[in-house]
């Protein structure tokens, strides 16, 4: 696999051999801005996908659980899937 320069870098060096008033650097500033946006969404989404939700799942759970309120969800979900279940004649 070869390295390449990012895309917003390619971007950066047209942007900047580009003279003021040229109709090509609104278009090349437009992509960029662009590209900086997907960039975000990324690095938003790894954090996401690499964090770990376990124990926070586990403390709700147990909070729930205090509350007496897990048990009444739970009958709730199930009540919910036999519902589903008898009207789609059981496919998901």
């Amino acid at each position: 696999m070869a390295i390449t320069a990012s895309r917003a870098d390619e971007l950066r060096k047209q942007i900047a051999s580009l003279a003021e008033g040229e109709a090509a650097l609104a278009e090349r500033r437009q992509q960029l801005a662009v590209e900086e946006q997907k960039l975000a969404r990324w690095k938003a989404e790894n954090v996401r996908r690499k964090h770990n939700y376990l124990p926070f799942l586990i403390n709700l759970l147990k909070v729930l659980a205090e509350k007496q309120q897990l048990v009444p969800l739970i009958d709730a979900a199930k009540e919910r899937q036999k519902q589903r279940a008898a009207a789609g004649g059981g496919a998901k």
